[in-house]
């Protein structure tokens, strides 16, 4: 190993001043590296600005102190006491780390360490210098948040760090019900530190990214996980539609503040990091007990209206109730949410579809508080839309009941089950609902085009609406079943099914027969005998069909197509749908060569 032996190092600074009489062994040299190697540091920078973070106990304090004058842009941090023990953070930045420190490394005695820090010190040759991210983030493993808790926990003072948000109120939901509810999102609020400082312990974990610079919200990438880390805020509306606020942020807000802001009650918690104990300034776990939605001013929803939509998404998603003043306050500002951008609205409504085990409760409490007939007028000209001797509800309930029924997570599902009868109320005629899919498909895409849906969205639901009225006769001849597969579509037969499944669950009536499923059955015997479905499936292609009409002499040498390419394939798949026996080379040759001829008389 190369030794820094007989070197020393002087300086001005007073830590440089103090480290400059130690004169380090290869022993000593190589406990420090083997600490940098396996004992909890982290390599970073993105090449102008490399960086290095090391934690050590306290007993090496004169170690660290020697490492921080060592190298340019060496600093030290510390002491901190975290679960029993005292430790120093040593942090480099700077082109001097990769002038020093590589090349000791690079002379190491490499026999003498064990496979696992080898590996993991050419993964760091591999990547040092040039990377953006650690070269050695935390590893997490299950319990994920137990590993991230830890890893902040470490990297920040004693009683600074607080989970925040969803994950608090879903701890305490599954201790009253006791049933555990797994973390998805983490949240974290950190009291007592300065931004500057919190970013640069931040750093020692990963890469940091600041989001919110008029409020100190940093994301902290480790392995692959991205966390929110914020300093407490407090905000002050000045107007309405969560468009104009003053905000403070910064270690001299208490964190009671910062939970304050939230939007419910429930969702005021935290739960101090790594001790557990539970802040629960506003009664957020009584409204868990009670399942209570509640708020903690009366213009909670002026600040900002998505709030409502929130209510309601919670209220399906947990069986929840909103409080009495909750209720009335979002009556009261129902019209606010026209303020709100569509596509946040948008994101609630796909929580309540995707989340809800029965959304129609979102969903009927957003009719009760005004907020349908804003946000989608179009499902309340359901109401008290009476139908047929097939239905025990109006159009909008069963609506809502078909969307209940259809499978959670899958947002075109349920938005098709949403909207498949939609065009109803535009179409009655007595009993009778002519034509009612073609309208309500042709609605589909004002309505989805109006609340930012993705096109690929649209249209799959577009698709599933204009087709949900299909004869389901398991009588059909063979050719009959697969034009049904051209119109659906091979890839949306699955939800086409789903959605007939969840239409007649949603009706209220006892089922009749089971002449959908055996004409399924059908369908899927005659997809696994792969007959050819669209004009990818023939046998010949638009090439062959251009240099025909060229040899053919219809078309000049040079020709690179038209339109009659395009019905000449369409014509093809028509013969082989009948007969798919004809779905080869020279079989449709022949019937292209027919078809052409005969066009051109």
């Amino acid at each position: 190993m190369k030794s820094l032996a007989g070197k020393r190092f002087t300086g001005n600074s007073p830590v440089k001043q103090e480290a400059a009489g130690i004169m380090p062994s290869t022993e000593f040299e190589r406990g420090v590296l083997l600490g940098i190697l396996v004992g909890g540091a982290h390599f970073g920078g993105d090449g102008r600005q490399p960086q290095v973070t090391l934690k050590m106990h306290v007993r090496h304090e004169a170690l660290l102190r020697f490492l921080a004058g060592s190298f340019p842009g060496g600093k030290l941090y510390g002491p901190y006491d975290h679960g029993g023990r005292r430790y120093f953070q040593l942090m480099y930045r700077g082109q001097g780390l990769r002038e020093h420190l590589v090349p000791v490394l690079e002379g190491m005695d490499w026999a003498a360490i064990d496979p696992p820090s080898f590996e993991r010190y050419e993964a760091m040759k591999a990547r040092y210098g040039i990377a953006t991210e650690p070269m050695f983030p935390v590893k997490l493993s299950q319990p994920e948040g137990e590993q991230l808790d830890r890893a902040l926990a470490g990297a920040l003072p004693p009683g600074s760090l607080f989970a925040v948000g969803g994950r608090v109120r879903d701890d305490v939901r599954g201790e009253i019900t006791g049933s555990p509810i797994p973390a998805k999102d983490f949240d974290y609020v950190v009291t007592g530190v300065e931004a500057e400082d919190l970013r640069e312990r931040l750093a020692i974990l990963g890469r940091v990214d600041l989001v919110g610079a008029s409020f100190a919200v940093f994301k902290v990438t480790l392995e692959g996980r991205t966390v929110d880390v914020a300093l407490p805020r407090r905000e002050r509306s000045v107007g309405t539609g969560h468009r104009a606020f003053d905000v403070e942020s910064g270690p001299h807000v208490p964190l009671e503040d910062d939970l304050a802001r939230r939007d419910f009650r429930m969702n005021m918690l935290a739960r101090s990091i790594p001790d557990g104990r539970l802040v629960d300034p506003y009664g957020g776990v009584e409204d868990i007990r009670e399942r209570r939605i509640g708020i903690l001013s009366p213009r909670a929803f002026e600040e900002d209206p998505l709030r409502m939509l929130r209510a309601c998404q919670f209220a399906a998603r947990f069986a929840f109730a909103p409080s009495p003043a909750t209720r009335e306050a979002m009556v009261r500002s129902a019209g606010l949410i026209r303020t709100v951008s569509a596509e946040r609205v948008t994101d609630e409504l796909v929580k309540l579809l995707t989340l809800a085990p029965k959304p129609s409760i979102g969903l009927e409490l957003m009719r009760e508080t005004g907020l349908l007939a804003e946000v989608w007028p179009e499902l309340v000209e359901g109401v008290g839309i009476e139908q047929n001797e097939w239905h025990a509800y109006d159009v909008y309930r069963h609506n809502l009941e078909t969307t209940d029924a259809a499978p959670p997570g899958d947002v075109v599902l349920r938005l098709a089950a949403l909207v498949h009868d939609i065009g109803k109320p535009r179409t009655k005629d007595g009993p009778h609902f002519y034509r009612h899919e073609t309208v309500g498909a042709d609605m589909v895409r004002g309505m989805l085009g109006r609340l930012r849906f993705p096109r690929e969205t649209v249209e799959d639901v577009d698709g599933l609406v204009r087709n949900h009225m299909y004869v389901a006769d398991p009588g059909l001849s063979d050719a009959a079943v697969r034009r049904f597969v051209r119109r659906v579509g091979a890839p949306n037969l699955a939800r086409q099914f789903a959605l007939r499944a969840a239409d007649i669950a949603g009706s209220g009536l006892p089922k009749r027969d089971d002449s959908n499923e055996r004409f399924e059955e059908r369908v899927w015997a005659e997809i696994s005998r792969k007959p050819p479905f669209s004009i990818a499936d023939l046998r010949i292609g638009g090439g062959e069909v251009v240099e025909t009409i060229v040899r053919l002499g219809l078309a000049e040498p040079g020709f690179s197509g038209d339109r009659r390419v395009g019905d000449a394939l369409r014509h093809l798949l028509e013969q082989v749908t009948d007969h798919p026996e004809r779905n080869e080379p020279s079989t449709l040759q022949a019937l292209l060569e027919q078809y052409l001829e005969g066009c051109s008389r």
